[in-house]
């Protein structure tokens, strides 16, 4: 060979190639805001705190953290704190 090119060939291909594109909530909510006030403007009805019925949980939790350890139970002696100020 001397060095030269004796044949150049090039070709163009074509492809479909599918993009995902993350899909945006804000973007989402401001659509449905806009498109139907009505239903989506303001919190749904009967998701606000204060509208719940109380089944006791808070008063349950409430107790069990009043409740002190068991008396079979070893407690751990508090360590000092050498870098505190004295």
């Amino acid at each position: 060979m001397d060095g030269k090119k004796r044949l150049e060939e090039e070709r163009i291909e074509y492809v479909e190639e599918q993009v995902v594109v993350p899909a945006n909530v804000t973007a989402q909510i401001f659509w449905l805001k806009n498109r139907r006030p009505e239903k989506w403007a303001g919190v749904p009805e009967g998701t606000r705190a204060e509208e719940h019925d109380d089944d006791g949980l808070l008063e349950a939790l409430s107790a069990a953290a009043d409740i002190s350890p068991p008396d079979d139970v070893e407690m751990l002696p508090e360590e000092e704190d050498n870098n505190a100020e004295k």
